[in-house]
């Protein structure tokens, strides 16, 4: 059975993210995403940006990686 090229790719691609946070983290010296949701949440106040919108285009995003 061979594997769809799409699903593979959307797999290397999530699995790119989860890596891309790991080295956010490490770079932080944290240990938790939450750490880095806090670090955005300071941005947006910093620049006027509105958090509740950020995050529906991330969640919007995130459906569609995971659909594939």
């Amino acid at each position: 059975m061979s594997t769809d090229p799409a699903v593979s790719e959307t797999q290397q691609g999530i699995q790119a993210s989860v890596e891309h946070i790991n080295s956010i983290l490490n770079k932080m010296n944290a240990d938790h995403p939450g750490d880095i949701i806090a670090d955005i949440m300071h941005w947006c106040d910093r620049y006027n940006e509105d958090f509740n919108n950020l995050l529906e285009n991330g969640q919007g995003y995130y459906a569609e990686e995971i659909r594939g």
